[in-house]
């Protein structure tokens, strides 16, 4: 039998989790995706040194560089407005 979490802070704080791509919680998604990222890279680079793997691996760089920036704002935003939301 599988055992639903009660609520939402149970749920993140379970065990080990995936990270959300869409709506990141928190920095251990940026962390867990840059670590992919990382080993992704270090994975191509010892199968192959071909140039069109470097241009995937710029690519690929660019696209996760870019959701970094956008998760950063998003988790900021979600920060900031429970900060005010609490009357502070």
């Amino acid at each position: 039998m599988v055992q639903t979490p009660r609520n939402s802070n149970e749920a993140q704080h379970s065990g080990g989790r995936l990270p959300h791509l869409r709506d990141p919680h928190g920095f251990y998604d940026l962390l867990i995706v840059n670590l992919c990222l990382i080993g992704l890279i270090a994975l191509e680079f010892a199968i192959t040194q071909a140039v069109f793997v470097r241009l995937e691996v710029l690519t690929i760089t660019a696209a996760v560089l870019v959701w970094d920036i956008w998760a950063t704002f998003h988790i900021l935003e979600r920060v900031d407005s429970n900060w005010w939301s609490r009357g502070r």
